[in-house]
């Protein structure tokens, strides 16, 4: 029962509400509920996590940033790296064949080369692959320009490099059948075996660009699934085999 300074329950008198016996108790709204902290292996409620800085792991938002490692390449990159090497060594199988030939040539006996067939096969063949180039030249140009426009134009100009693509291993296989009737096989002589391989592994490079063509003509198709470095992926590629086939029609056409 509550008291009054200086009086009991009994006395009269003024004075102040002292507090009740038993000790001191503070009223239900300012006690301090306890938590238990994060470290403890206590049960009990906790708040929500704070962010973490990292997206998982132990560190919070707050702390000093770790070393993180180093982000991989994006696929074009890795593409890009993994053409560069392909490039690269065909350059080397090819710059090897064209040492061997030269070499051959400038040993005597040229007359051999002679009957390696009628250059006109070499400029038709020369010719469609120029004009497979430029109409990619023009399918990657219409990256630039907005839809439905662009897929429209890089249809249209794969298509037609497709074609002419296909129009220079036409015009390989009937530069093929020339020698052969002019008697020269790979199995004739060193030049014979030089000179088809020189012109088959080529037209095998030429295939593969052939499919390239057509796999990104019907990718093009789907303009939400596009994606322009398969473009220009394949463009580079082409480009590439039509320059070396120049320095292969240099070499056969002028080298006598």
């Amino acid at each position: 029962m509550a008291t009054w300074d200086g009086f009991d329950e009994a006395g009269g008198g003024a004075g102040v509400l002292a507090p009740p016996r038993g000790g001191t108790r503070r009223p239900r709204f300012l006690r301090k509920v306890s938590r238990p902290s994060r470290t403890s292996g206590g049960g009990g409620p906790e708040g929500p996590p704070r962010d973490r800085g990292d997206g998982g792991g132990d560190g919070w938002k707050d702390e000093p940033h770790r070393d993180r490692q180093p982000t991989p390449p994006t696929p074009p990159d890795v593409a890009s790296f993994a053409l560069g090497l392909t490039l690269v060594g065909i350059s080397t199988v090819f710059l090897v064949l064209i040492a061997v030939w030269l070499l051959l040539w400038s040993g005597g006996d040229g007359g051999r080369v002679q009957v390696f067939g009628p250059p006109r096969s070499l400029w038709l063949s020369t010719g469609l692959l120029i004009a497979s180039s430029l109409t990619m030249v023009r399918a990657t140009r219409a990256l630039a320009l907005r839809a439905p426009e662009r897929q429209r134009l890089i249809r249209r100009a794969l298509g037609a490099s497709f074609l002419f693509g296909l129009g220079f291993l036409a015009a390989q296989i009937g530069l093929w059948l020339q020698l052969y009737s002019a008697g020269l096989l790979p199995s004739t002589n060193d030049y014979g075996a030089i000179l088809f391989a020189l012109t088959g592994l080529h037209a095998l490079h030429v295939i593969v660009g052939v499919f390239v063509i057509a796999w990104v003509w019907l990718a093009a198709g789907k303009p939400h699934t596009f994606r322009d470095h398969r473009l220009r992926l394949g463009a580079t590629y082409w480009h590439f085999m039509g320059g070396l086939w120049l320095v292969l029609f240099s070499v056969l056409t002028f080298v006598r």
